[in-house]
């Protein structure tokens, strides 16, 4: 009973931190819809958070007891611990937080990397020279962080292969969204830009026309038609300088319904083609992203925690059996 008791306590704690994790990562408010998606600054916006940090932090702690799991029992023991404790920690959080219910396929991927990851940890930490521990725990962390990124990629490219059209034709609108705000406001700013300019221009021509000395002396003259030509003018003028003048002129550009996409499109060829291949793109981004993020923080802490409970029960053991002796 004594030599399950630590397994119990590790799977117990493995559990519990998968939990814990997934409320935290829950309160970021992370889709799959921000990773499919050239507009990267709300995904990005959650990441730097502080619950995001703590998600991190419980996951690490997470892979620190099913290390301990695999380094003190042998593997087909280890396995029914660590296995059965992550699965109590996934099914918890989907009860739990049932929004995370589009995460549960990478997930479940993580009671795949954990035998994977376990199989060579001890023959690993023998074959090390210096610094053993912690690198056999950092290599075995980063195998779990690799698969489970890896089962990530495999999942968001059933998303976008199963809509790639979708995402080839909202390329173009996110990256103006993105970049110089919202498709439509821009092309009502444009429109209302270029009325006020010809409205201008308008005027200038008219003002001109009415500088010719030819005009002033048919008005000077007293002609009727050369006074008709000038009271044309005037109200023309007046007109072109109205503000109904420049609604006709915004109203005509709407109806021409110019695509500012289209335009981009044509400008920069090369945008076409990360346009059409988008569907592939947005999974190996995040595919980086998550890489990145995982080694540099799970796969380290992980790795520290690790090492950490091994110094814990090697002191401890040390001690019973200091104290083994005396009696």
């Amino acid at each position: 009973m004594n030599e399950k008791a630590p397994g119990v306590v590790f799977a117990v704690a493995t559990a519990v931190m998968i939990i814990v994790a997934a409320y935290f990562f829950s309160i970021t408010g992370i889709t799959i819809e921000q990773f499919l998606t050239i507009n990267t600054i709300p995904l990005l916006k959650e990441i730097i958070t502080i619950n995001f940090a703590a998600f991190l932090l419980s996951a690490s702690f997470a892979m620190g007891f099913i290390l301990a799991i695999g380094k003190k029992y042998l593997f087909k023991y280890a396995m029914v611990f660590a296995l059965v404790g992550a699965l109590i920690g996934i099914a918890g959080s989907l009860l739990l937080f049932p929004q995370l219910i589009d995460f549960f396929a990478p997930m479940a991927i993580l009671l795949l990397a954990i035998p994977i990851s376990l199989k060579n940890l001890s023959a690993r930490e023998k074959e090390l020279k210096y610094m053993a521990v912690l690198r056999s725990g950092a290599g075995a962390t980063g195998r779990i962080v690799s698969i489970v990124c890896a089962g990530f990629f495999i999942y968001l490219l059933f998303f976008t292969l199963t809509n790639t059209q979708k995402y080839q034709d909202d390329f173009i609108p996110q990256l103006l969204s993105y970049t110089i705000g919202n498709g439509p406001i821009l092309s009502d700013q444009f429109n209302e830009s270029l009325a006020g300019a010809m409205s201008t221009q308008q005027q200038q021509t008219i003002t001109q026309i009415q500088s010719l000395d030819s005009v002033k002396n048919l008005a000077a003259k007293g002609d009727p038609d050369g006074l008709a030509l000038v009271s044309q003018l005037d109200a023309t003028k007046t007109y072109v300088t109205s503000q109904s003048f420049k609604d006709q002129v915004i109203q005509s550009l709407k109806n021409q319904k110019v695509d500012l996409g289209e335009g981009i499109l044509k400008q920069l060829p090369m945008l076409s083609l990360f346009a059409k291949y988008a569907w592939i793109l947005y999974p190996i981004a995040a595919l980086i992203l998550t890489l990145f993020i995982g080694n540099l923080v799970v796969r380290n802490l992980g790795a520290g925690i690790y090492f950490l409970i091994r110094r814990i029960f090697s002191k401890r053991n040390e001690t019973e059996g200091k104290a083994e002796q005396k009696k």
